[in-house]
């Protein structure tokens, strides 16, 4: 669901119907990730996928109706849609699809934070008569049982009489831009940490995923920056990984001639400073007097 809370809460501010719906419960499809979500906007605009989209036509037929209030619904699997969404059986799986209008208020500020919460779900039947947040300062006024489930760290779901339980936990997510080997041993390394790992081929579908991420704090993004600039630097000296960088003490010495630019890259910082430059006409390239 945290995927989906920047484009919910733009819809919402801009006064746009959009209905959101979430997997509590599943039979014979095995584990499902309890953080995904699905938003459906009029006309069946999606954004976010359940089961890998294995269900995500089905809810988009049902939010078409436009029902005014939050709603259970059970949905079957078949096993030709099952096996198109990469699962070896179909199954049953049961859903909260409900308007975003009426979750409770703060939940996507919470969830653009990235903050871990709990959605209590009150149902009369099929129909979701109210909606209860938790969150870590809030927990402790929950039952007991719920408590601990939320203590677990992890995102879970749980069904205990007319209630729906809906635990989320934020998990880091990494947007790769580009495709190739060099992306798929980020995606190999990433899932080692538990992350995930979306590929992004074009530059549009990499902007809107990158969009959809939580805010870094202004030091780590000085840090990643930083971090950047350095690779790429890395790359264009062809510098290896962990070997001195250009302009260390231990790294001035060079084969290359004296008056070549790769020398004068390789000379010290103090050196490059305080001697003349001037501008190469056609390069922009800002060099030392000779």
């Amino acid at each position: 669901m945290y995927a989906i809370a920047l484009s919910v809460a733009a819809c919402l501010r801009a006064r746009t119907r959009v209905d959101v719906a979430w997997v509590v419960d599943a039979d014979g499809l095995g584990a499902f990730d309890g953080s995904d979500a699905l938003a459906i906007t009029p006309g069946g605009g999606r954004i976010g996928s359940l089961l890998s989209g294995a269900i995500d036509g089905q809810l988009s037929d049902l939010a078409g109706r436009q029902s005014a209030t939050g709603r259970v619904v059970d949905i079957e699997v078949s096993i030709i849609d099952a096996n198109a969404a990469g699962m070896h059986t179909g199954g049953r799986v049961r859903c909260v699809l409900t308007p975003a209008s009426e979750l409770p208020d703060g939940l996507w500020q919470h969830m653009m934070d990235r903050e871990p919460v709990c959605l209590v779900s009150h149902r009369d039947g099929d129909v979701i008569t109210a909606t209860t947040l938790y969150t870590s300062d809030t927990i402790t006024d929950a039952d007991a049982e719920i408590a601990t489930m939320f203590n677990r760290g992890a995102s879970s779901a749980l069904t205990t009489g007319d209630a729906l339980v809906t635990v989320l936990w934020p998990i880091t997510r990494l947007v790769v831009a580009g495709a190739g080997p060099m992306a798929d041993a980020l995606r190999d390394a990433a899932a080692l940490l538990g992350w995930q790992t979306i590929i992004a081929g074009d530059v549009s579908t990499a902007t809107g995923l990158i969009a959809g991420l939580s805010r870094w704090p202004p030091r780590s993004r000085a840090t990643l920056a930083t971090s950047v600039r350095s690779a790429r630097a890395r790359c264009k000296r062809h510098v290896p990984i962990g070997s001195p960088t250009a302009g260390s003490p231990s790294s001035t010495a060079s084969t290359a001639p004296p008056g070549s630019t790769s020398a004068r890259r390789h000379q010290p910082k103090s050196r490059w400073q305080s001697s003349p430059k001037h501008w190469q006409r056609g390069t922009g390239k800002l060099l030392p007097v000779s």
